[in-house]
């Protein structure tokens, strides 16, 4: 039987989180899912260990040698057999009833090529720490043009598998930012379908990729370039200021002290508010910034989207992957 849907999950020396990723992409509801997962030069068995599940609903593609995210990721585009394709980070979760969500969500929006849910931000032991809210309609393109406000990075999007190939898939230029860039070339083609409702489970967990931020200057100047002409015509400027704040955070979250000061100077020169640069100072010293900031947010959120995303994601704290329950002063992304 043809597939529904084909879920790309790319992963490298993660075998015991991308099994539970993978255990929440093949547990969908309502749809027939393959599963294609990208292993990029792990080194850690995780191809054995995927291959031991032996089940037809599971593929994997082995690089011997890592190509990057961008490239892994558009290996599994190629292995697509389902019309709609969606991703997976090997770190995230989703909740059973994601993909047919989506799935309703795009037949009632005839002209939408993809759709979107909400998600929430949680540490490593599942602890929901943050939400993001999905694009209201009407801000896309133009909202994405400026900042990313796709929630969940490369895990919330379901898109014809069509209209990602037109579009090129993945740039392999791209390791932080690839998924804004898709995003940004999907929302220039295609209206968008979104669920409000959190169905993505975004895991900081200290070493995501995003944590680690080198060479998000680069990239960030190379979406300016890439996209200026779009950018021109629909009359918005690149956010510079949020993805300041947002890169001073997650450098914060990663363990620098010192990048997200420095960052708050330079915004603080620029805007000419000197207020910014010690807002940057407290975040680089004061004792339980992270904690402190993830309380917050948590007494601030939706009890209803806060009830309904732990209901689902109790089931996936009932089987943590090893090390998974170690504490951490650094448990959440930004949103």
């Amino acid at each position: 039987m043809r597939p529904d849907v084909s879920v790309v999950i790319p992963t490298r020396n993660r075998r015991e989180l991308l099994l539970r990723s993978l255990g929440s992409a093949i547990a969908q509801q309502g749809v027939e899912v393959e599963a294609v997962v990208v292993d990029d030069g792990s080194s850690d068995g995780t191809c054995d260990a995927v291959e031991a599940l032996d089940t037809a609903r599971v593929r994997v593609v082995r690089h011997d040698t890592s190509r990057g995210v961008s490239a892994a990721r558009n290996a599994g585009i190629a292995e697509a057999r389902a019309g709609w394709v969606a991703f997976l980070d090997d770190d995230d979760l989703w909740a059973p009833e994601r993909l047919s969500a989506q799935l309703d969500a795009l037949e009632g929006a005839p002209a939408a090529g993809w759709a979107v849910s909400g998600a929430v931000v949680v540490d490593d032991a599942l602890r929901v720490v943050g939400a993001q809210r999905p694009p209201r309609e009407g801000v896309i393109p133009a909202g994405v043009l400026a900042y990313n406000c796709i929630p969940g990075g490369a895990s919330g999007v379901l898109a014809r598998t069509d209209l990602v190939l037109d579009a090129g898939g993945f740039d392999p230029v791209f390791r932080i930012l690839a998924d804004w860039d898709l995003w940004t070339r999907l929302a220039l083609t295609s209206s968008l379908a979104t669920v409000w409702r959190p169905h993505v489970a975004y895991v900081f967990h200290g070493a995501n990729m995003t944590a680690q931020p080198r060479g998000f200057d680069i990239e960030l100047e190379r979406i300016r370039a890439k996209h200026a002409a779009a950018r021109a015509e629909a009359g918005v400027e690149l956010d510079v200021d949020a993805w300041a704040r947002w890169f001073a955070e997650v450098a914060r979250r990663g363990g620098s002290r010192l990048v997200p000061a420095a960052t708050y100077a330079r915004l603080a020169a620029r805007r000419r508010r000197p207020v910014l640069a010690l807002k940057g100072l407290s975040m680089a010293v004061r004792p339980g910034w992270v904690a402190r900031l993830n309380a917050y947010r948590q007494r601030t959120m939706d009890p209803g989207w806060l009830e309904e995303a732990e209901r689902w994601l109790e089931a996936s704290r009932a089987h943590p992957p090893p090390g998974a329950d170690r504490p951490t002063d650094e448990p959440a992304a930004p949103t």
